[in-house]
Order: C-alpha cells, then structure tokens, then sequence
C-alpha cells in the first residue's frame, strides 16, 4: 500500500463515523434509481393486470373464428393448428364452437349452434342432455340466455332437423359476450361441431366456427403484452395460409394500450430516481461541510512535512472514495435486491431485478463520481470567494427555475415526456440552493440585532459568521428534503381526491346502471318499487338521452343530446362542485331546471292488468293503434292495440301500474306497401292515411279505468269532445303525414308552450347569445328553450350537452315521437346502511346490465399502479431524506461543538456558563431549522402545484376529468409537517442538551492524523 493510500486509510480507521454516514448517503443514493426501475417494471406488469381485469367476464377472452365451411378432415386439420397455437400463447385449450346465424323459428328469433364443451357451459332445467348429432339429425337443448321464461321451440326446430331433448341456462358468458351469438336470444345448442356442421338441414346456413377461451391477466403479463400479441397473431397467419379467412380478437386495444402507457412512464421514472438519488447526496455536502475544518488542518500537516496540494487533494480523494465504493456496493445490493422483490409478481423476478440494474448502471456510477467531486471539493478544495459562491448558485436557482417555467407555460400531455420530473426535481434543487443562499441575510440580520446588545445573539453571530459552511448547507438540505416529502403527502392527497372526483364524474350517484352486450335498455332490468323498499334512502333516477337539433335552420346548427333528469336528483350528485366545475349548488340549479307539473296527467293502467280494452269507432285495416305507457323505471314502451271489432284492446303481462303518456295513430304496413308501390309504380301520388276515430270508454280485465278523455290534444290531429254509449269520448280527425300521429293527454297549443329552462355546456351558452334562448327541434318540432344555468361539465355527458328537467323532455318528445327518448342509464343513490341490500338487489336483477359502483371505481383509480409507484417513490425519497435531515441536524450540533471548541472554551474561561454556551449551541441548530423548515413547507406547497399542473394526467395519459385540484390540508401533509418539525427539533435539543457536560472547561483538541 502507498504512503497515501496509507495516510488515507489511517484517517477512516481513526474516525470511522463520518465515512461510514458517508457510505451510508451514497447506498441511499444508489438505492434510489434502482427503486424506481423497480417500482416501474412493477407497475408495468400491474397496469397489464388491471387493464384486463377491467374488461367485463363475457368479453374477457380470446376468439379465433373464421366463416369457412369447414368439415372433416380440414376442420380437424385447423382445430388442431388453433389449439397448438393458443398453447404456445400460454392460454388454456379452447372450446370450441359452431353457430349459425340468427333464424326465425315461428316468429321467434333463435340462433342455432354447438358447443364441445356443452355439459360445462349450461346448467340443465329440464330433459338430458344432447347425444346423438347425425347428417339428418342433431339432438339441442334449448337454452336461455336471459332471466326470462324459456320459449318452447320443439315444434319448429324438427323442421330444422333438430330434435330438442330439454332445456337449460347458459352458464358459459363469452358465447355472447364475444359476439357469436345476440343477447337476448335463445339457443338451440348441440354438443358436437364437427358433426353440426354435416347437418343437411342447415347446409344453407350461414355459420361461424370459433374457438374461445378465457384470457387471464397472469399469461399476458408472464409473456408481455407485446410477445402475447405476437403469439395470436402467429396463430392467423399459421391457419390463413392453409384454411383462411381466420381472425383472432381480443381486448387488445385496452391492454396495449396499458401496456404502451406504462413503458411510456419509464422516462419519468427514470428521471425521479435520478432526482431522489441528487437529493440524497445533499447529506453528503452535509457530511463534507462538517469535515472541512479537520480536513484543512490535516493538509496544513501534509504540507509542512514536504507533501505537494495535488497529494493532499489525493489523501482526501482516497479518502472519500473509500466511502463511496462502499456505498455504491451496498446500495447497489440493496436495490437489487428490492427490485426482485418488488417485480416477483412479475414473469421472472431475477430477470426483472438484472434489466433495472443493467438500466441504471450508468445513473449510480453517476452519483457515485459526483458524490466524490462534490464531498471532495466541499471538504478540501480550495476556498472561493463568498460573492462568487453566491452569484454561482443564484445563477443555479435561476437556470433551475426557467426549466420549471418553460414547463409550465407549455405543460405537456404526453406521459413519455421526462421534462415536468425534471422540472420538479430542478425546483426541488433550487429550494435547497436557495435555503444555503437565505443564510448570508438571515445571519446578517442576527448580527445586527446583537449589536443592539442582545449578548446571546451576540455569540450566536460571532459562531456563524466565522463559520457559516455546515448550517448553510444544512439549512439547504432539510429544505429540500421538507419540500420532496411535503410534495409527496400533497401529491398523494391529491391523487387520492382526484380518484373520489373522477369516480364521481362516472357514477355521479353511488350506482350507474347502463347498456351490455346482453341488455339494451337498462331500465327493464332496474325495478324501481323493489329498491326503494329497501329503504327510506334508496333514490332510483331514470336518465333519458335524445339527439335533437339545436339551432336548426342557422350556420351553427348541431347536433346535441338533450337530457333528461329529475330535478330533485342533482343535490345527491357526488362532489358536484368538482365533477360540474360550477359555483353555483346543486339545489339552486334543480330549482332553476324544475317544470310546473302537468295540470292534466294522463291516466292510469292499473296494477296486474292482463287485458286492457279500448272502444272505438271508425278504425280500419289502413291505420294503427298504440298506446305508449311508461312503468315505475321510465322507460316508455309501445303497446300494440289489435282491432275486434268496435274495440280494440292489448293483452298485458299483469305488472305494475302503467302511466298512459300518448296515444299513437300509425300507417299499417299493409296501405304502406300499397302506397309506395303505388307511388314508385305509376307516375301519380296516393292518398295518405285519412279518418276521424271515435275514442270511448276504457276497460281493464273487464272493469272501467277512471279514463278522462278531457285535456287529449294533438299537433296534427283536430279534436272534439263528445259523448260515446253515454260516457264522455273524444272524436279525432287524423291525417298521417309523417309516419304517424300522437295524441297527448296533456298537450298545450303551440303558441302557449313555456319556454323550457336548460342546463348547457359553456361552448352552447356562448352560442346563445346574451339572451341565452335558442330552439331546439325534434322530429321538426322546435321548442323554443332558455339556458337557465351554464356547467363546464355533466357527469356521464359529453362536452356539448343539454339538461332539462326529465318530466318536461318526456313531454317534448312524447308530442311527435314517443319513445325516442329512452332510458339511456339509471342512477342509484343509497345510504350505507342500505348499500348492501342494493347490492344484492342489483345483482340478482340486473346483473346481465353493466353495474357500475362509484366505490369500486374510485378504489381503482386510486390504486393505478403507474400513480401509485410514482407517490411510493416520490414519499420513500422525502422520508429517506427527512430521516437523513435528523442526522444532519444532530450531527450539525456536534459538529459546532466540535468546530468551535476553541471559541467556547474562551467563552467558558472568561466565566460564561456551560448552561447559557449550550444554548447558543441549541439556538443556533434553531437557526438552521427557521431557514429550513418554513422554507422547506412553501417550496412543497409550490412543488404540489407545479406537479398538479404538470404531472395532472390520468392513468390512460390524458388530462383528468375533472381536471386534479391541489390538497395541501390533509392527513398525509399533516403527517410529514409533524414528523418535521418535531423530529428536527427533538434532535437539536437533545444533542444540545447532552453538549458540555464535562466537569471543567475542556481545551481543544487538534487532530492532526
């Protein structure tokens, strides 16, 4: 070993402590580059996992389906390249299927198809299950695929060549959830394809024949979204070449495009490891601050014994470096080992932890040289002049802050782009430049008050003014470290509030009920009377949705979704406030949106009806009746009227009371054909439908309806009281110009119709104009309507919208076309004691519709892996460095005791008590903690919201809807502010309260080794 590898070995041997907390700095930032490679990979395979979670069970899987005709041995030959090839993809062998199109079976719409796997994918009802399958006959099950009673097919399906042994429910979802057959429709089902496919019956047919398996999370996360996209594809290419047309889907477009979003984090990662690893070596500046003093003295000794500065620059550099490699071996095993850990969920957990550290080789070799330059120079370089010192990191604070600003003024929305890290990591520096910088006027100002005669103060000048390095630095880096953690608790409130906003904005109440691939209308699923039972809380709102015209006739006419929603409903939506972007409340914009009730409701059908009967006179072959009607859910529905005789009535399924809303006077199919045969045919017109009816008594099962004619009207049709079999009636002339005509029970001319008040999108508020009325036309009938209130946002709604009060839509569009305005959703609001039950509820009645629980959604988006990785790294980073700012704050104490040994043993000699020396000790660590902690707290709250501004994208990469608010007051902030500030000032007083204890004055040492 060299005299200076010696010299310097010695010295860490002697004082062992400062290295090793050197050592101990650079393993923490080691660590910090590799735990962001870590919780990246591991938000990668996670994000994958979500992503197919979230797609419903029926549509969760993989289908390879092609329109070939195959039979034999070509359909043995491609079953078998199928099942080889989704092997290879890791799935599990498919079942495989054969399904016709769909065929009318005596006015019944049925498909008819075969499944291999038959006795797993149907739960039996009744009869056996199919055996026999031959080129004249197949044995089916008839099989529902709906809560609904199960149609009997027998008869029509030996037409067919199929001979029905029982019946049964399907189990198996993706039959229909991937698209072979409709929802809704029954089945007859088979329990072999191959032999299906010979039947000569359904030779005509046209069929698909598919293969079908579950797609779980675990074999494309094992494989890489990328490799498994591959694996499909292959499986296409393989069997096009030899029997194509085939086609493999799956959920690719949701889980590549998670996967692409969380490769695309990788940049921002990268970028917030490299900034938590710079922050953590601000505790080896501390570290070579302390040591500045001693190292001097021992290179005055070096020198005078004949060394040259470049060898004592040498010792010093051995020296730390020593540490450092140290460091650098520990931290580096370290981090390896937590990426394995954090990535074992993953395909390979070694091979995971091995591609972070290949990764982040170059980035901890990085830290480790600038750890050595900067201790080195910090600790034994040359002294540079205090007005250079300052102008130098003035100019780093403002180079540092025009990056921040460059990336406000021009926030991207690109989630790859590393730019706003690197922004918040350069105001994260700055704070701690800045708190170094606030040292010279903080320090001045004491100065000046201890000329004023404060002697405490006076000592506490004298001290920092000689040796203002260590608290300066200090200062700086628990400023820094105060602002990493304060910005990680705000960031991690924010997220967790913007999660509650963002599930509010999609389930605005506690349920939203909406359109599946099984049900169309989700209102037939909800039974509005079974969940109000459930509690006195329980609210269900129909919401209706009809595309009108809005502006008709100028050159910014559009198309708008006119909604309708119960005015009492907007106070229960969920933190309207955020999810509307609107001052004013919910109670004041229901009253503004809320319509005089109807003067004349329509009547009634009552509850259980089974036959409803209707008198009338004058009805022909030519025209039709319907009656639309509306149940508890809101959702109308056409009853068709048969004609017998003088009557004409509808049979009914005996359910709950109907509400009568309109009338319907259509076109039979039958005069349609002949008029536009006619018409097309020959070169002159045909008469529309024409008539006058003669509307009387209504009856139901046999009963009079309490049935008032008074107040029906029409715009199209001319009407006049009158007298039927000695009940009040009505006579309507009609003329169908448009398909049909409509007869309200409480229609209002034209010209006294109110103006309707609506809820618009700004962009529609400022087309209106300052006086805020426009028309809004349906089925060409303009409604002249009056913007009452202006939301930037509607949850569930597009950017352009339209709201008025439901009653009032129903109205609107009941007038010319009833039941264009259907139920498009219907939300449920609950109280928690009754949640459960409607849960429940739900579950068992409309569980075929798409349930979804603002809870559920909120829980994940505030679990999104990409966010949570990012707040777990940014908080490990401001607690490691808190923690790290303790040590310094007591290692600040000691090393004043140490660094003034000599003033305070003068002060002692000269008769100042050891009482009043440690509290100039204790008030000038308090020093250090007035510059850091406070600055520490503003500079997180800025860096709160510069990330809010700039890091404020959801988990798909697009800005949130509602846009993310900063949360500074809240549990996690609170927490971090606490821990701060009394663990910093526990430290100070403790070490300064242990200082000077010794029995006498006690001169100073002078280490020269």
């Amino acid at each position: 070993m060299g005299t200076g590898a010696g010299l310097a070995w010695a010295g860490v041997r002697h004082r062992p402590g400062p290295w090793l907390l050197l050592a101990l700095g650079t393993a923490l930032a080691a660590l910090m580059p590799l735990a962001a490679a870590g919780l990246q990979e591991r938000a990668a395979v996670a994000v994958v996992q979500q992503a197919v979670s979230a797609v419903p069970e029926p549509a969760r899987g993989v289908l390879a389906v092609t329109t070939r005709d195959l039979r034999g041995a070509e359909l043995a030959s491609v079953s078998a390249r199928v099942d080889a090839g989704l092997a290879q993809a890791g799935l599990p062998v498919p079942t495989q299927a054969l399904a016709y199109r769909a065929l009318s079976l005596q006015g019944t719409d049925a498909a008819v198809g075969a499944l291999d796997r038959l006795p797993d994918d149907v739960a039996l009802t009744s009869g056996r299950l199919p055996t026999a399958c031959s080129p004249t006959a197949c044995e089916v099950l008839v099989v529902s695929t709906s809560t609904g009673s199960t149609p009997d097919l027998a008869a029509p399906a030996r037409d067919l060549g199929l001979v029905v042994t029982g019946t049964a429910t399907l189990r198996e979802p993706r039959l229909v959830g991937l698209g072979l057959v409709a929802p809704g429709q029954p089945l007859l089902l088979g329990s072999d394809p191959a032999a299906m496919a010979d039947l000569a019956s359904l030779t005509l047919y046209g069929r698909n024949l598919a293969w079908f398996t579950p797609l779980d999370a675990a074999v494309v996360t094992d494989r890489g979204a990328g490799a498994f996209t591959a694996a499909l594809d292959r499986v296409a290419a393989e069997v096009n070449l030899v029997a194509g047309p085939l086609n493999v889907t799956w959920p690719d477009g949701v889980v590549l495009d998670a996967a692409a979003r969380a490769q695309a984090s990788t940049g921002r990662f990268t970028v917030l490891g490299v900034g938590a690893g710079a922050l953590q070596l601000g505790f080896c500046l501390v570290l070579a601050a302390a040591r500045r003093p001693a190292q001097r003295q021992h290179g005055t000794l070096l020198t005078r014994r004949g060394a040259r500065p470049a060898q004592v620059l040498g010792v010093a550099a051995l020296q730390t470096a020593m540490a450092v490699v140290v460091g650098l071996v520990v931290g580096t095993a370290a981090g390896t080992a937590l990426v394995a850990v954090l990535v074992r969920g993953g395909p390979d957990p070694s091979a995971g932890a091995l591609h972070a550290l290949a990764s982040t080789w170059p980035v901890v070799l990085g830290l480790g040289l600038a750890a050595v330059l900067g201790s080195v120079l910090l600790a034994a370089g040359p002294a540079a002049r205090p007005a250079t010192l300052r102008l130098a990191l003035t100019a780093v604070v403002l180079l540092a802050g025009g990056l921040a600003v460059l990336a406000l003024v021009r926030p991207s929305d690109d989630p790859r782009a590393p730019l706003p890290v690197a922004a918040l990591v350069g105001l994260t520096l700055a704070a701690g430049l800045l708190g170094a910088l606030l040292w010279t006027p903080v320090v001045a100002a004491l100065a000046r008050g201890g000329r004023r005669g404060a002697a405490p103060l006076t000592r506490v000048a004298l001290l920092t003014t000689r040796r203002p390095l260590l608290p300066s630095v200090t200062a700086g880096f628990l400023a820094a470290a105060l602002a990493t953690a304060f910005l990680a608790g705000a960031w991690s409130a924010s997220t967790h509030r913007s999660a509650e906003d963002r599930a509010a904005a999609l389930v605005p109440l506690d349920v939203r009920v909406t359109p599946s691939t099984q049900v169309r209308q989700p209102a037939s699923v909800v039974d509005p009377e079974r969940l109000t039972g459930l509690g006195p809380g329980v609210v269900v709102a129909p919401v209706t949705s009809t595309v009108v015209s809005a502006f008709a006739g100028a050159s910014g006419a559009t198309a708008l979704p006119l909604t309708g929603l119960d005015p009492d409903v907007l106070p229960l939506v969920q933190r309207w406030s955020a999810v509307t972007g609107s001052s004013t409340s919910a109670a004041e914009v229901a009253d503004l949106l809320r319509t005089p009730a109807s003067p004349s409701p329509g009547p009634t059908v009552p509850a259980g009806t089974r036959r409803l009967v209707l008198e009338v006179r004058g009805l022909d072959a030519d025209v039709t009746l319907g009656l639309w009607v509306a149940g508890p859910d809101g959702q109308e529905r056409r009853v068709r009227l048969a004609q017998r005789g003088e009557e004409a009535y509808a049979d009914l399924p005996a359910g709950p009371a109907l509400a009568v809303r309109a009338l319907e006077i259509g076109e039979s199919a039958d005069h349609l054909t002949r008029r536009q045969h006619g018409i097309g045919e020959g070169s002159t017109d045909r008469p529309l439908p024409a008539g006058t009816l003669h509307l009387g008594a209504v009856h139901a099962d046999g009963t009079a309806v309490a049935w008032s004619w008074s107040g029906w009207g029409a715009d199209s049709v001319t009407v006049a009281p009158e007298a039927a079999g000695g009940s009040p009636g009505l006579s309507a002339r009609y003329q169908i110009r448009d398909a049909r005509a409509v007869l309200l029970p409480s229609w209002i001319p034209v010209a006294q119709r109110p103006v309707l008040p609506v809820a618009v999108d700004a962009e529609t508020a400022a087309r209106a104009g300052a006086r805020g009325t426009f028309g809004l036309t349906v089925d060409q009938t303009t409604q002249p309507v009056r913007v009452v209130a202006v939301l930037p946002r509607m949850p569930t709604l597009p950017s352009r919208f339209v709201v008025a009060d439901r009653s009032a839509v129903a109205a609107l569009v009941d007038r010319t076309a009833p039941g264009t305005g259907p139920v498009a959703q219907v939300w449920v609001a609950t109280p928690a004691a009754d949640a459960q039950a409607v849960h429940d509820e739900l579950t068992a009645s409309a569980s075929a519709a798409t349930l979804t629980y603002r809870t559920d959604v909120a829980q994940a988006l505030g679990q999104d892996p990409v966010t949570t990785g990012f707040v777990a790294l940014l908080g490990a980073a401001g607690v490691v460095a808190l923690l790290l700012g303790l040590v310094a704050v007591v290692g600040g104490v000691r090393g004043d005791r140490e660094l003034a040994a000599a003033d305070l043993f003068a002060l002692e000699v000269d008769g100042v008590e050891p009482r009043a020396l440690r509290r100039v000790l204790l008030t000038r660590a308090a020093l250090v903690l007035v510059v850091g902690l406070p600055l520490g707290l503003l500079s997180g709250a800025g860096l709160a919201a510069a990330a809010a501004r700039l890091l404020g994208t959801g988990p798909d990469g697009r800005p949130t809807t509602p846009p993310l608010q900063v949360v500074l007051a809240a549990a996690p902030t609170a927490v971090v502010l606490v821990a701060a500030v009394v663990g910093t000032v526990l430290a100070a007083v403790l070490t300064a309260a242990t200082s000077l204890r010794e029995r006498g004055p006690t001169a100073p040492e002078l280490d020269l080794r």
